[in-house]
Parts: C-alpha cells; sequence; structure tokens
C-alpha cells in the first residue's frame, strides 16, 4: 500500500471522528453562551457538574468499548448468534455499573463536593444539578452500549450469511 492510498484511508477513518468532536465542541459553547446569560453562579456550576459526570461515565464508557471490541472480535470470526449473548451480558454489566454509580454520586457528593468548590452557592447549584443529572448515567452508558453494538459487528448483523461478504484487510503487506 503506498503513502498516498495508507493516507486516505487514515482520512477516512478520523475525519468523521474529527466531526463528531467538533460537534462536541460547539454543543459546548453553545450552552455556555445560554448558560452565562442566567448567571455566574449557574455558569461556574455547570463546569464542576459536567466533570463529576463525565468522571462517573468512565467506568460504563470503558465496558461499552469492551462490548465493542468483543462483539468485533465475535463478528471476525463468523458467529453473530454469540453477538446478541455477549450484548445482553455487557447490557446488563454497564445497568448495574451505572445504578452502583449513581447511588455512590449521590451519598458522597454533597459530602465531598466542598472539598472541589468553595463557594456555597456554586456548590449548591452544582449539587442540585447533579442530583437531577445522576439520573441520566444509566441512559447514557445503555446509548454507549447500544452505539456499540451497531458500529462493531455491521456487518455480521445486517447480513447472515458469512460467505456472502470476504473479509478485506484495510492494509495489505
Amino acid at each position: 500500500m503506498t503513502t498516498g492510498n495508507l493516507s486516505r484511508v487514515v482520512w477516512k477513518i478520523s475525519f468523521p471522528i474529527i466531526l463528531v468532536q467538533a460537534n462536541e465542541t460547539i454543543l459546548h459553547l453553545i450552552d455556555t453562551a445560554f448558560l452565562a446569560r442566567v448567571g455566574v453562579t449557574e455558569l461556574g456550576a455547570i463546569a464542576v457538574a459536567d466533570s463529576v459526570l463525565l468522571l462517573f461515565l468512565v467506568l460504563p464508557i470503558g465496558l461499552a468499548d469492551g462490548i465493542q471490541i468483543l462483539a468485533a472480535r465475535r463478528a471476525g470470526q463468523r458467529r453473530p448468534e454469540a453477538i446478541g449473548v455477549l450484548f445482553i451480558q455487557g447490557l446488563v454489566l454497564v445497568v448495574v455499573v451505572c445504578i452502583a454509580s449513581t447511588a455512590a454520586r449521590k451519598l458522597v457528593w454533597p459530602t465531598v463536593g466542598s472539598w472541589f468548590v468553595e463557594s456555597d452557592a456554586v456548590n449548591a447549584a452544582v449539587n442540585g444539578f447533579l442530583q437531577i443529572a445522576s439520573y441520566g448515567i444509566t441512559f447514557t452508558s445503555m446509548n454507549f452500549a447500544y452505539s456499540a453494538l451497531f458500529v462493531s459487528p455491521s456487518n455480521a448483523i445486517g447480513n447472515r450469511s458469512p460467505a456472502a461478504t470476504p473479509a478485506r484487510p484495510i492494509v495489505s503487506a
């Protein structure tokens, strides 16, 4: 494979990722602009609360990545029936971890929050936001798990016949 072809393959893979990241950045900018009109306390609170929520999403996202890797492996082994079993087990694990994470966050943050936020007003706003937003951790993580299911083995899900689509390597020697 020539350098030009390899560069084209890299761009084909990375360009959608670049667009997604740019979209997320634009979304955060819009949220910041609108929230700044509400008040400085709320703007500071959402900055802290978003970081705390992302911290509690690390483990479920890692589990969703594991689902994607294992589902892609099962698809590569031409075992599409094993993908469903794998997904259900992974989804149950993600939901259990999210419920435990939500409970831990709701119990721990009111105590630990004052260590990270000096202002009582900002801490109260962060706690109020997190009390509501923590329920979304489970649904967000389930979304990541379903995305992992549909991204990795798309060839095996859409096509039950292993002989119908031959495997093609991305990079050949």
